[in-house]
């Protein structure tokens, strides 16, 4: 069985890799995002060192590593700049798989990051909401400009950053300064150390550092990592540092700054959500987490402010426990490490985002063409369907029309067919009949022909019984016995009772139907 290669990508130097393009190539995500765009994939694999490192830019892929198995990608790499800012792997982030990790995971999920002390702290979030408030009132009219609103600028990733540390500290150490608190509600000197040395750290977490994929280099400190580190970190140690603080300050103040950065580049979204705010919130109050629910456009644009500027251009990368399958990539354990890009270059991803619009105007035109052409054709064949329909009608009517006049003249065939067969039949009947047992009276009866006696009939018929009476009596005058009706239901009578044999009676019946 052959085994599956792994993911495309660019040949590496003997020994380092490409080490060389990435330390040449600053900052190191371009040159990946470069190299990816170039080769036209999602996913690929870069030797650096002896550490494989797969970036995935693809949402599918990334999806299938962090959900479908996430336990097989579930532990964390081993660098200098994680394991100094955790004191030895003791926190639940940056450590990786193992014991420790599920003891600070459980700690974590059950006693912090829970619903129920979500809503024990309400009360102290909302207090910082309020800090937060009066220390952006005191700066706006404690420090004035000589702009023309007479108000102070505000620098909003301080003032952001600086309400996370407080909101943190509150949380985790049930005060906001750790020194003497501030009139205006500000940071103190030790607060915006403390603040400083943590994104110093942030900055360097997981940052390129090639000690970390060469470890014979380590004692150099080539790109001067180790000094930065070991200074923030002692800051931060003697300042009770505790792993959530670093995980809780960096996100919601980068959302902030780029979020208002995105409204006030464009007024109309920024008047839009002031008016849900006015409309659902008034002005007589302040904002409350339980109006948040309320405020769907201000969500929106979060929302819109992670999706077009993520926090960092890779997320917390992680490292294969177990030999495993993605997309369709050979990933063996151990030293493969996977870093997931959030995105591409803003530029790219604009190119690209016009690109799909214009093939999706394009896609969208033609298949409204290819519609309108299903809809034409469609009303082409009913219009076909309704011509045939109607022929086929009309060749129905005429077959139908054919076959009542041919049914009308068989009717008038058989019927001279009949006439024809009874005259034959009654010329037969008296050329063979014995008259010679027949008196006077049944003699002249039965030599009627079958058109006297039709003639007789419809006499009846038009002069009733009286007629018929009288024409009896009129046949039987020569005989003496038929001069009225009596009389000629009486010789009638006298005619029945006669003996005749069964030929006259064939004649009279076969006279009579005709």
């Amino acid at each position: 069985m052959v085994p599956l290669p792994l993911p495309p990508g660019p040949w590496p130097w003997p020994v380092v890799g490409s080490l060389p393009e990435m330390v040449v190539t600053k900052p190191a995500f371009r040159w990946i995002h470069r190299v990816m765009k170039d080769m036209g994939t999602d996913i690929t694999c870069f030797r650096l060192g002896s550490v494989h490192v797969v970036p995935i830019t693809c949402p599918k892929i990334a999806r299938e590593v962090l959900k479908k198995q996430d336990k097989n990608f579930s532990s964390r790499p081993l660098t200098f700049a994680s394991g100094a800012i955790s004191s030895g792997y003791k926190d639940a982030v940056l450590s990786p798989f193992g014991d420790q990790w599920m003891k600070m995971r459980k700690v974590l999920t059950s006693e912090i990051i829970c619903p129920s002390r979500h809503k024990w702290l309400h009360d102290k979030r909302a207090d910082e909401a309020d800090n937060l408030t009066r220390y952006i009132y005191n700066l706006t009219t404690g420090g004035l400009s000589s702009s023309t609103s007479g108000l102070a600028n505000i620098n909003v990733r301080h003032v952001a950053r600086h309400y996370c540390g407080n909101v943190i500290r509150r949380l985790v150490f049930g005060q906001r300064y750790f020194g003497e608190p501030q009139p205006n509600g500000g940071p103190g000197p030790m607060e915006v150390e403390h603040m400083d040395a943590s994104f110093a750290l942030l900055g360097f977490t997981f940052a390129f550092y090639v000690s970390d994929y060469l470890p014979c280099l380590l004692c150099l400190d080539l790109d001067g990592h180790e000094k930065i580190i070991k200074e923030a970190n002692t800051k931060v140690d003697r300042l009770h540092d505790v792993g959530i603080i670093l995980a809780a300050i960096d996100n919601p103040s980068n959302a902030v700054e780029w979020a208002l950065a995105e409204m006030v580049n464009n007024p109309e979204l920024l008047a839009k959500a002031v008016e849900e705010m006015d409309r659902v919130v008034g002005r007589e109050r302040l904002v409350q987490e339980s109006d948040i629910m309320q405020l769907n456009y201000l969500k929106a644009c979060i929302r819109e402010a992670f999706r077009l500027h993520p926090i960092a251009p890779f997320n917390l990368p992680h490292v294969a426990i177990a030999d495993t399958i993605v997309a369709g990539y050979r990933v063996p354990k151990g030293h493969y490490c996977i870093k997931l890009i959030s995105r591409r270059r803003e530029e790219d991803q604009e190119k690209e985002g016009k690109k799909d619009a214009k093939e999706k105007k394009k896609k969208k035109k033609k298949k409204k063409k290819k519609k309108k052409k299903k809809k034409k054709k469609k009303k082409k064949k009913a219009n076909e369907v309704r011509m045939m329909t109607r022929s086929q009608d009309a060749a129905a009517e005429e077959r139908r029309v054919d076959a009542e006049e041919r049914k009308v003249a068989l009717e008038e065939k058989k019927l001279a067919m009949e006439e024809q067969s009874r005259l034959l039949k009654w010329e037969k009947h008296l050329f063979f009949m014995d008259r010679s047992k027949l008196d006077d009276r049944q003699k002249e009866y039965v030599i009627l022909s079958p058109e006297e006696v039709l003639v007789q009939k419809r006499a009846m018929a038009m002069g009733g019984m009286g007629g018929f009476g009288a024409t009896m009596g009129g046949m039987g005058a020569p005989t003496g016995g038929m001069g009225g009706f009596r009389d000629t239901m009486g010789g009638w009578e006298a005619w029945v009772s006669s003996e005749l044999p069964w030929e006259a009676w064939v004649a009279l019946e076969l006279s009579w139907e005709a």
